[in-house]
């Protein structure tokens, strides 16, 4: 009779994984919560509809930052028509109005 060789095996298995959730996608988050417990997926529903408040918030600062950049550039214009017509009539009217 003829004995088996024996091999050596180990087994591996994860015992916790980390992720950050400020690098995942809104996709990636919807998964884990499919695949977590209903706490879980309360814990990151409540974490997504803050990121998208933020994503609003961004947008809205973008929107405001273009404005205030639209404001500066004609007021640099006015200054420089203001330049052009000093001493004149139509100075003076612009001043007024």
């Amino acid at each position: 009779m003829q004995r088996g060789a024996a091999l050596p095996s180990e087994e591996v298995r994860t015992l916790s994984t980390t992720y950050e959730l400020s690098s995942l996608t809104d996709e990636q988050v919807a998964l884990f919560a499919k695949q977590g417990t209903r706490e879980m997926a309360e814990a990151l529903g409540k974490i997504s509809a803050q990121r998208a408040v933020v994503a609003n918030l961004e947008e809205e600062m973008e929107n405001r930052q273009q404005d205030i950049d639209g404001i500066v550039k004609d007021q640099g214009r006015l200054r420089e028509n203001r330049k052009a017509l000093r001493g004149s009539a139509e100075e003076r009217v612009l001043v007024q109005r």
